[in-house]
């Protein structure tokens, strides 16, 4: 009986004389040299505790009725081509997944409307191209006069992941457009939605003109949008101000989706998105919509317009343009 015990844990008394607990646990009598002397040697004894247990599983399955019989030397070699089998299969599995993502990746940039070198890119409302980026009207009704959009050359899913040079091809579109529209006496507010990183979609930069009336509330439109959605769906509070940050970059880190709202190039709020379910596809556009007073069926569902209104309005804003075209040089040299 005395043999059978010795194996067992003493119990520590964990309540002094008077009642009063002074400790909860076996251990809370040891030091913490003996604490991590116990953990080294313990996770030693459970490897080697699996290692056994898998041989005497692998020796019943060979019929072995006796330990003695095994060959350890065999079952270590057969252990080692199970598990060499079982990795084999789980990168076979992930180079699977790898194919299959990049399979997609490739017919998403196929198919992509604004990659320039997609023959599906329509570059009949092209207004001025960069070596990286480009400045376009939109396809559809504009929100306002003079509503435009900065879009990366090649498939670029966020201002944040662009190479240095995109990146900075594009700033210097959203500083001419803030000077070609001061002249006017107007604001601009740049607006960046990154719903999903995992949707692959091609980012683009709507440039939106704004009278100083709609200039005043615009950040507050903004800033109540994103707040309304911490207190929807969350306690997490997401919101930044990118004006205090120094910017998107300092404000944002890599891989992270997000919408960001820009006004004269300054900063304004970023939020990042960790869950796309939460954010309607129409999401910033309804922003947008409430800032320049459209009504919310106009934003979701922008109307479509003839080829004679499409041309009227590309020539009117080409001529604004004109003497703020930064590219015209990259074109002469």
């Amino acid at each position: 009986d005395e043999e059978r015990h010795t194996n067992k844990k003493k119990a520590i008394d964990k309540y002094d004389d008077e009642g009063n607990r002074v400790a909860y646990f076996n251990d809370d009598d040891m030091s913490v040299q003996d604490m991590l002397r116990r953990e080294k040697n313990s996770t030693a004894n459970d490897f080697d505790a699996e290692f056994r247990s898998s041989l005497m599983k692998m020796s019943h399955k060979m019929n072995f009725n006796d330990m003695d019989q095994v060959d350890e030397e065999e079952l270590l070699k057969m252990y080692s081509e199970k598990q060499g089998k079982y990795e084999e299969k789980k990168r076979d599995a992930l180079r699977r997944k790898a194919i299959e993502q990049h399979k997609r990746t490739q017919a998403i940039y196929s198919s992509c409307f604004y990659c320039l070198a997609n023959e599906k890119n329509s570059k009949y409302n092209l207004i001025s191209l960069g070596n990286f980026a480009y400045l376009s009207v939109p396809s559809h009704k504009p929100f306002v006069f003079g509503h435009c959009t900065i879009t990366p050359n090649e498939h670029v899913l966020s201002l944040r992941e662009a190479e240095d040079e995109c990146y900075d091809e594009i700033r210097n579109f959203m500083k001419s457009i803030v000077g070609m529209f001061a002249t006017q006496g107007k604001s601009v507010l740049f607006v960046e939605y990154v719903r999903s990183l995992e949707s692959v979609r091609h980012t683009k930069i709507d440039c939106i003109p704004l009278i100083p009336r709609q200039e005043e509330i615009a950040l507050m439109c903004v800033r109540q949008s994103l707040l309304d959605c911490d207190m929807e769906w969350g306690d997490n509070k997401q919101l930044i101000n990118t004006q205090r940050k120094g910017g998107l970059r300092a404000s944002i880190p890599k891989g992270f989706a997000y919408i960001h709202a820009d006004l004269n190039c300054q900063g304004g709020f970023a939020h990042t998105i960790e869950d796309k379910r939460y954010f309607r596809d129409s999401f910033a556009d309804e922003i947008i919509g409430s800032i320049v007073e459209l009504d919310k069926d106009v934003v979701i569902k922008p109307k479509k317009w003839s080829s004679e209104e499409n041309k009227d309005y590309i020539s009117k804003f080409t001529a604004l343009w004109k003497p703020f075209d930064w590219t015209d040089h990259l074109h002469q040299e």
